[in-house]
């Protein structure tokens, strides 16, 4: 009787509104890694970043430009292409007409035009980081604000189950009163004890609507629950050591090692500008005038530049470019022991909880008892009304620690299995094997939940 009492419990609170419908957990975080306003930002920046790939690498490719001029008027004068200013034409007199093609590429840059691709594929790779991460927030942020809204949702119907006793209890001390075998003193603790009960129900109903309301706000804008049921079998690392060998893949790590990686490319290819640098030049013009002989010319050749001296100005953007590298680096090693204190953190509390959750399911299956037994004494008047009261509260406080530690225990496993750097699907897996236990739904009369997360089952 009190093995089905308390996991009747477990099972009542959260799941009497399974027919009505709603998303589940995995749906509401598909939608927020879709919708929610930091994945599309993150979304935009890495499609910013394929965009400047391809301008990065398009002074290292061939230029071809077509420029016309028409000129009237006094005096000689010097045109100038708006596209390529390089490319001009001069101008004795007025009644000229010129059209020229230009064609331009840098054939050997001294290694920078490879230094430049290499260069746009890990800033790619940055933002690609980038996304991951806010993707692996947004789904933290969805678990955990669902584990609280599962919570909230538990508390109301522990308050209402609550209330519903603290009524039944009024009556029968309405009755008692009546048939004069109770003063009217119990008859008004009784009514207090029933508005408090009815207080508390409104209470936990406001907390439950502000939790759905930050559930919405971290999926994105969209949620609609009308239901919550959170996977109880959750499996975790093996070892804390394992753990910490496991979250050598969390993308922060892979982000400032490629932003690191990038400011060297970029020193790279300051120091490659030092090269000499050779380009193609090819131009043909058709000219024709009033005063002088018309027709169309055609040149090429090879253009050689080399820097002699700018002040040390490449250098200076050298040096600046190696610093932020080892910035980028000294910032990874933070994030290293970051890294390591969230893991140790997030394994200390995952390894507590099935103590917590088994010691206060312990705890309700003893105000359930000592209710059941104050119960019968009050109804069969061996016992006073504030005996009653007492074991309906501690009843009450038992149910809220068995809702609390299971909050508990999913917020540790979501911050362990973050903390790892696990992809925001981990965070998605409520599906369970067949047979197995959870609070959303109950498979045999006496349902056991598995030894995995309780040691010992009540008997």
């Amino acid at each position: 009787m009190k093995t089905i009492s308390v996991f009747l419990f477990l099972a009542v609170t959260v799941s009497s509104a399974l027919a009505q419908g709603g998303e589940s957990l995995n749906a509401i975080i598909e939608r927020a890694l879709v919708i929610h306003p930091r994945v599309l930002e993150a979304k935009a920046a890495l499609a910013g970043e394929l965009a400047r790939r391809g301008e990065t690498l398009s002074p290292y490719r061939p230029m071809l430009s077509l420029n016309g001029y028409f000129i009237g008027g006094d005096g000689s004068m010097v045109f100038a292409s708006s596209v390529k200013p390089i490319n001009w034409a001069h101008t004795q007199r007025d009644g000229v007409a010129i059209g020229n093609v230009m064609l331009m590429w840098r054939v050997w840059t001294g290694g920078r035009d490879a230094t430049a691709r290499d260069l746009s594929a890990v800033r790619i790779a940055a933002a690609r980081h980038i996304l991951t991460t806010v993707e692996q927030d947004v789904a933290l942020g969805v678990r955990l604000s669902y584990s609280e809204y599962d919570y909230r949702k538990g508390l109301l119907e522990s308050e209402k189950a609550n209330a519903k006793a603290a009524q039944e209890t009024e009556r029968n001390a309405a009755q008692r009163e009546a048939a004069g075998k109770a003063p009217k003193a119990f008859v008004l603790r009784a009514a207090a004890e029933a508005r408090k009960a009815e207080r508390q129900v409104a209470v936990a109903g406001a907390s439950a609507e502000t939790a759905l309301a930050k559930l919405v706000e971290a999926a994105g804008g969209h949620a609609d629950v009308k239901d919550t049921s959170l996977q109880m079998d959750l499996e975790g690392p093996q070892s804390l050591a394992d753990a910490l060998v496991r979250s050598g893949q969390r993308t922060e790590l892979a982000f400032f090692e490629t932003m690191a990686k990038a400011q060297g490319l970029e020193a790279k290819m300051v120091r490659q500008s030092l090269r000499p640098e050779v380009s193609f030049m090819a131009m043909g013009s058709v000219l024709g005038s009033s005063f002088m002989d018309t027709g169309s010319k055609a040149k090429f050749g090879l253009v050689v530049s080399f820097p002699l001296a700018d002040g040390g100005l490449r250098r200076a953007r050298a040096k600046k470019f190696d610093a932020n590298a080892e910035r980028f680096m000294a910032q990874m090693e933070q994030m290293r022991l970051t890294v390591r204190r969230e893991v140790e953190s997030a394994w200390a509390e995952w390894e507590s909880s099935d103590a917590v959750l088994e010691s206060s399911l312990a705890g309700l299956e003893s105000a359930v008892e000592s209710y059941d037994v104050e119960k019968l004494r009050f109804d069969n008047g061996k016992s006073i009304l504030a005996e009653l009261l007492d074991a309906q509260s501690m009843l009450s406080e038992a149910r809220a620690e068995v809702l609390s530690a299971m909050r508990y225990r999913d917020a540790a496993w979501s911050k362990l299995m973050r903390a790892m750097g696990e992809p925001p699907e981990v965070l998605m897996s409520l599906q369970l094997a067949e047979g197995s236990w959870q609070r959303g739904g109950l498979g045999s009369d006496k349902p056991e939940p598995p030894n995995s997360w309780l040691k010992s089952s009540p008997h």
